[in-house]
């Protein structure tokens, strides 16, 4: 029995990653949850969705409930979501990427600029905008 304890010590030493929450290798799905539980009427599932390890963007969610409201204002405003598409997705370096997405509503369409920050620890959920002046879209 005494032989099996400095083992699991060593092993639990070896490895403290399996003790924390890991972010992803890639950013790829936080918006496609987010804007999934959106259409499915789901606002603060979808912020948590979005937020995912990322402890700076659910702090910002705590602390700003007006992020929530702005949101469910432009699905009142704008109608429910019918779909959506990814347009773009630039990177800065190795570390920062924004992913842009088309949202069809049923009366609108916005954009959504969702981005991400590359961490020790992975990718993380840092931000996100929504807007629906068109005409600043295009190049």
């Amino acid at each position: 029995m005494m032989r099996l304890l400095p083992l699991a010590a060593l092993i639990a030493v070896a490895s403290p990653v399996a003790a924390q929450a890991q972010a992803p290798a890639q950013p790829d799905g936080y918006a496609e949850r987010f804007l999934q539980s959106l259409k499915n009427g789901k606002v603060e599932e979808g912020l948590k969705a979005y937020a995912g390890g990322s402890q700076l963007f659910t702090r910002k969610l705590e602390s700003d409930p007006s992020i929530a409201a702005q949101i469910k204002f432009g699905l009142t405003s704008y109608g429910p979501i019918l779909s959506w598409e990814r347009i773009d997705s630039e990177t800065l370096g190795t570390t920062a990427r924004r992913d842009t997405y088309l949202v069809q509503h049923r009366d609108m369409v916005t954009r959504w600029r969702f981005i991400y920050m590359r961490i020790g620890t992975g990718w993380i959920a840092t931000s996100f905008v929504y807007e629906d002046q068109a005409p600043t879209w295009f190049k």
